[in-house]
């Protein structure tokens, strides 16, 4: 099996990849935008320890499940004109150069009056859709999709009755 009992991360390291695992505040303790700043501090940092850490800072990218895909579609979709990248590590870049997003959703308008909505959405981004319907979008990297976009591959599956 493709996983067995080793994680995504070693997977990616024993084929050569310098893989890290993030670690973002999640909405019980802080609101969005916080938890896209803090994946965009982690590019950040891997660009200014780059030797370091054996990091070619020209490949750099993101691959998330679930809210970890939504979090790397941000990263592959958003620029710093949209107010996400922070201020650590600010003289690096936050740009990525692909995204591989597991069931990560990208247009979060789309659950308003789900369970999604009521238990994930609506706590992170400080209400409904219908009250917060900017937000939602703010949070929803369709939202920003244009030619500048890092090439991304989505992948969901037909049995996933959530996203």
């Amino acid at each position: 099996p493709l996983f067995s009992n080793r994680s995504f991360t070693e997977i990616l390291a024993e084929k050569g990849f310098v893989a890290v695992s993030v670690g973002y505040r999640l909405s019980d303790v802080a609101a969005f935008p916080a938890q896209i700043e803090d994946c965009k501090t982690v590019v950040r940092f891997l660009r200014a320890n780059a030797a370091k850490f054996s990091v070619d800072p020209e490949k750099i990218g993101a691959v998330g499940f679930s809210a970890g895909g939504h979090l790397a579609c941000l990263l592959g979709t958003t620029t710093p004109e949209q107010g996400f990248d922070g201020s650590e590590y600010g003289q690096q870049s936050s740009h990525i150069q692909a995204v591989v997003s597991f069931f990560g959703p990208t247009d979060l308008t789309l659950y308003a009056g789900t369970l999604l909505e009521k238990t994930i959405f609506g706590p992170l981004l400080g209400g409904t859709v219908k009250e917060r319907r900017e937000a939602f979008l703010k949070a929803s990297p369709i939202s920003y999709v244009n030619k500048s976009t890092a090439p991304t591959l989505l992948i969901h599956g037909t049995a996933d009755t959530l996203v």
